[in-house]
């Protein structure tokens, strides 16, 4: 959308960046900045190229969410310049019902919330919660598929076969991530495999360490996080 016009050349509008911890708001500022530098705007007072951004620099980033701890504001050139104000994340101060709890337990897993705040464990074992049902769902959907391939008409069919694709690679590639035939109903068998594939080789659900399960429980997390289990859907339409 077009920012408001600004009544003056050299008077920049001023926009917040705000949202939730760890959601990339300042790293949309630095982008911002750096397209803007890329163009080689030109400063509306002296007529000079502006190759670098005037002021500070870039707004700090990282993994871990609570990074941005104040306000801040960064320049992004132009005519009228962009004055823009990182903020630090926002977030509720309690999860209380059911159903705020499963939300924060979603923004937990995202990395919105500090993991030490929550709980390596109980977070991993929320994400294990979502691979079983995505597996289950797929299951399901094909016992579907083989009732209805007789007497479903075409239109029918090729909308369950695109689902069926859908719902494969959904399940697919966190077990091939995982080197898994399919994820354990259990979740502490799904970290003792885990401990396994990390060189302990006689890992077993009973025999785990507290230091094991939340290494376990990390690792699982860092796989989720980097996008190497796949596109995982955690909210849910009805």
């Amino acid at each position: 959308r077009k920012l408001a016009p600004s009544r003056f050349a050299t008077v920049p509008t001023v926009t917040f960046v705000v949202g939730y911890p760890n959601v990339g708001k300042s790293s949309v500022i630095n982008a911002l900045r750096k397209a803007a530098n890329a163009s080689q705007m030109r400063d509306p007072k002296t007529g000079n190229s502006l190759k670098k951004t005037p002021g500070r620099g870039g707004a700090k980033i990282g993994g871990d969410p609570g990074v941005t701890r104040s306000n801040q504001g960064f320049i992004v050139p132009g005519n009228p310049p962009l004055f823009v104000i990182d903020s630090p994340g926002i977030m509720a101060k309690s999860f209380r019902t059911p159903q705020e709890k499963v939300q924060g337990m979603r923004l937990a897993l995202i990395g919105c919330i500090k993991d030490h705040l929550v709980g390596s464990t109980n977070v991993a074992e929320f994400l294990h919660h979502h691979l079983r049902k995505d597996q289950e769902d797929y299951e399901m959907h094909i016992c579907e598929e083989d009732k209805n391939e007789n007497t479903a008409n075409r239109t029918t069919r090729d909308k369950e076969r695109s689902m069926k694709k859908e719902l494969s690679n959904k399940v697919t590639v966190p077990k091939k991530a995982l080197s898994l035939e399919a994820i354990p109903p259990r979740f502490d068998d799904l970290l003792a495999h885990i401990t396994r594939n990390e060189g302990v080789s006689t890992a077993t659900a009973d025999s785990l360490s507290d230091s094991d399960r939340e290494a376990s429980a990390r690792r699982l997390l860092r796989l989720f996080r980097s996008g190497k289990l796949g596109p995982i859907l955690l909210d849910e339409f009805r």
